[in-house]
């Protein structure tokens, strides 16, 4: 169970369109339970096929993408290649529970972070956070 602090809780986060692939149905689902415990709006899918579908029919886009390295039909650092090409302004952000050892591979096009598996809520805190940015003045 997920436990909304008050220190961790804050309207900056509220808005945020978060496109989140995972393709483990268990952790999708907690990790959706914890991005709108901030607030945020979350579109989640097992399939990078269907995130980039969704990503492109976005009227309204995403703040953040939220993926996982290994995937079905295609890896991460190939989903984020195509997601670039359809938003290049989306920040995205991997999750793995490999060690990655030589981040610049997962890197392309800059704007791309990775973080380890498993994910606190503190940490996810810190990533919706991150996307402060993108709010209007």
């Amino acid at each position: 169970r997920v436990i909304n602090t008050p220190a961790l809780s804050s309207s900056r986060s509220t808005r945020r369109r978060v496109l989140l692939l995972e393709d483990n149905a268990g952790v999708l689902m907690t990790l959706r339970h914890m991005l709108e415990t901030f607030g945020c709006e979350v579109v989640g899918t097992s399939s990078p096929g269907e995130a980039l579908t969704r990503l492109r029919n976005s009227p309204r886009g995403f703040d953040l993408i939220l993926s996982d390295v290994v995937l079905p039909e295609m890896d991460g650092v190939a989903f984020a290649r195509k997601a670039r090409e359809i938003s290049p302004e989306t920040r995205i952000v991997f999750m793995s529970g490999y060690p990655l050892n030589h981040e610049e591979e997962f890197l392309p096009g800059g704007n791309i972070e990775w973080i380890q598996k498993p994910i606190t809520l503190e940490t996810l805190h810190h990533i919706v956070q991150g996307c402060e940015k993108l709010d209007p003045p």
